[in-house]
């Protein structure tokens, strides 16, 4: 359990405390614990003598940082169907869901191709029994390598009852639309309530349009990757929370693909860029 987010061991509050340290039934010294506010980390120190007038993040002589003000443990998964087993029943996690990219559309040389959306990102607090959760970490877009043809869509990344949807595929004339959250017909155990922000759009095709940043969508003139390539209009892809899209690139060069669940840039007369693929981060306390 992190004392600085889910409480503090008896004895202490959010800024310090102290707790004795027996030894053949007398206490010989004493656990004290005090919080920075510099960086927030709960730290501790054997003793009662450290100064009291020094911030602890400072004093690397008599304080180190509380051995479980951390995650006991971080775990990331990038692919796969499976079940999430914690280190204890009911551990506390803080759960980060990304939905897959979806990749640039293509069309012939010298057109304008729009590019892939990114995937929804998802944050919640859950508790999770021994017994584990079901996840399904999503896909980004394939690339598309011939003709002229729409992206392909990223998929779903999934952990209990919450989804992160991924990007939408975009047309051959529009950037495609960034995933959005949303929640399985089923419960989750002990489900908390999820924050979530949408992927960004991915560019249009045409001179000077920008992708979009995450939680704009393409009717947005919101530009988070700068602007398309100026000479050919081909659109870069949007951007996810976790990473910047492909950037837009020159007529008949191959487009950039998407990171961590960004979209993938569209491309004229080559291989428009592939979809960045989702990804789940958990934190057990």
């Amino acid at each position: 359990m992190n004392p600085g987010i889910f409480g503090f061991p008896p004895g202490v509050n959010s800024v310090g405390g102290s707790i004795p340290f027996w030894e053949a039934g007398k206490a010989v010294a004493q656990w004290v614990y005090r919080k920075s506010p510099l960086n927030g980390e709960l730290y501790q120190s054997l003793t009662s003598l450290a100064s009291p007038t020094v911030d602890p993040s400072l004093d690397y002589v008599n304080w180190r940082v509380a051995r479980d003000s951390r995650p006991l443990r971080v775990t990331r998964l990038t692919s796969g169907v499976g079940t999430f087993i914690p280190l204890y029943d009911n551990s506390v996690c803080r759960v980060t869901l990304q939905g897959g990219g979806s990749s640039g559309a293509r069309v012939n040389a010298g057109s304008a191709a729009p590019g892939g959306a990114a995937g929804a990102t998802t944050f919640l607090t859950i508790t999770v029994p021994i017994a584990g959760v079901p996840y399904q970490v999503g896909g980004g877009g394939a690339s598309v390598t011939s003709g002229i043809a729409a992206g392909n869509a990223g998929t779903r990344t999934k952990f209990a009852g919450v989804v992160a949807e991924g990007g939408l595929a975009p047309s051959t004339t529009a950037g495609g639309f960034g995933g959005d959250v949303g929640f399985m017909a089923t419960s989750g155990d002990g489900l908390g309530c999820p924050i979530s922000i949408c992927g960004g759009g991915g560019a249009d095709g045409g001179a000077g349009k920008g992708s979009r940043a995450a939680g704009f969508r393409p009717n947005s003139n919101a530009l988070s990757n700068g602007v398309a390539n100026s000479a050919f209009g081909n659109g870069s892809g949007g951007n996810s929370v976790l990473a910047l899209g492909g950037q837009a690139q020159a007529n008949a060069v191959a487009g950039v693909a998407g990171t961590r669940g960004s979209g993938g840039s569209g491309a004229s007369g080559a291989a428009s860029g592939a979809g960045g693929g989702g990804e789940i981060i958990i934190e057990e306390y």
